[in-house]
């Protein structure tokens, strides 16, 4: 098997950044989480090896203030205001196009990851105006779970998760799915739980396909909550 591209990745090494500077690395975990300081401004934050390898790492100290009244780049679906600001982990935005509303991490503003799931727009080949499933796989190695992966998908769950299990390390088996007859509900749930959990547990040369959305086994039962608290209001 050949050596993942990050285990030439080691700490106290050096990388260029696109506009932030140097920054040199602290920890390195796996592929997915490489702790890194800058060396200007003395900003510690995570990253990933691409990210690092292609100098697309940003210092937050250097971005705008995350304010209520203040407006941000969104992914691909226009701006957005902040309109409460409880903390760090939990910012309520608005869409100015749409008017959608949520809560999300700080972090996700800053990196330009929020998405709006009220949009027609196809998201990584799902659209959120067709029928959709929200699901969750258990990924099982000698006996044991060792991580659970959520997503979304137009078609049925078993044929999406036949395209997972391809170079995947692991044995998995579907234990929840949810039919939305709108698919921008099953996105905005699955936005929902990247807000509140801590996700890409898994890297890349573990779970080839679809590692960002794999979560510790110790918070099942937290997402297996946000999911039944969306259903009830829905």
């Amino acid at each position: 098997m050949a050596t993942p591209k990050y285990k030439s990745i080691f700490v106290g090494q050096e990388f260029p950044t696109l506009k932030w500077g140097p920054v040199k690395v602290l920890a390195v975990v796996n592929s997915s989480r490489i702790d890194v300081e800058f060396i200007l401004s003395g900003c510690k934050r995570s990253t990933s090896a691409m990210l690092l390898r292609q100098g697309r790492v940003i210092d937050n100290t250097k971005l705008p203030s995350l304010v209520v009244g203040s407006v941000h780049p969104s992914n691909g679906a226009g701006d957005f205001k902040i309109v409460e600001y409880v903390h760090c982990n939990k910012i309520k935005i608005e869409f100015l196009g749409s008017g959608y509303s949520y809560y999300v991490k700080g972090g996700n503003i800053r990196k330009g990851g929020v998405m709006d799931p009220s949009t027609g727009r196809s998201m990584r080949g799902f659209n959120p105006q067709l029928k959709g499933w929200f699901y969750v796989q258990a990924l099982i190695q000698d006996g044991q779970v060792k991580a659970y992966k959520f997503g979304i998908t137009n078609r049925d769950p078993k044929e999406r998760m036949k395209e997972h299990v391809n170079g995947s390390q692991y044995e998995h088996i579907i234990i929840a799915q949810t039919e939305f007859s709108i698919g921008s509900n099953a996105a905005a749930l699955e936005l929902e739980v990247k807000q509140k959990l801590d996700t890409w547990y898994l890297g890349r040369e573990e779970l080839p396909h679809g590692f960002t959305e794999t979560i510790n086994p110790c918070l099942i039962d937290e997402l297996m909550a946000i999911h039944n608290n969306f259903q009830t209001t829905q």
